[in-house]
């Protein structure tokens, strides 16, 4: 697992906290070294998540993350 910067970890935290309180269901434009990240917390936090990629080969490593690949 890649390490993400404390500050960015942090805010990304608060705006997971925030759109648990109005939506469920989340998309990520690519899944990237930090988009990856993000999905898995929305994940973990109980959020459905469809992430986007440009290469195909990373569709199965995604699925197995739980991300709806596409």
């Amino acid at each position: 697992m890649l390490t993400v910067n404390k500050t960015i970890k942090e805010d990304c935290i608060f705006v997971i906290r925030t759109l648990k309180l109005i939506m469920k269901d989340i998309s990520v434009l690519g899944c990237g070294w930090l988009g990856k990240e993000i999905s898995v917390s929305l994940l973990e936090d109980g959020f459905s998540v469809k992430g986007s990629t440009t290469s195909e080969t990373k569709i199965p490593e995604l699925e197995s993350l739980g991300i709806d690949a596409y």
